[in-house]
């Protein structure tokens, strides 16, 4: 694995490591599903239900931009090898 490789990975982990402070409702959605819908590894459904809570909650629109910003900079990555 590259060092690029590494830190994204080490920002993943960063990510879900930092929603621990998040109010977790029944509404708001896990780490793990944020971070895939981010990556467009979930049904459209889903990311789009998904979206719409953020709309509605700043704690995972926070996280959820954070999560895009993280799996764009791993693109972005990826692209460049």
């Amino acid at each position: 694995m590259s060092d690029r490789e590494l830190e994204n990975e080490r920002l993943r982990e960063l990510f879900v490591g930092a929603g621990d402070d998040r109010n977790q409702g029944p509404a708001c959605p896990a780490d793990d599903e944020i971070w895939a819908a981010s990556r467009g590894e979930l049904p459209a459904g889903r990311t789009r239900t998904l979206l719409d809570h953020s709309l509605e909650c700043s704690a995972c629109s926070a996280s959820f931009n954070l999560a895009a910003a993280i799996s764009q900079e791993a693109r972005g990555t990826q692209a460049v090898r």
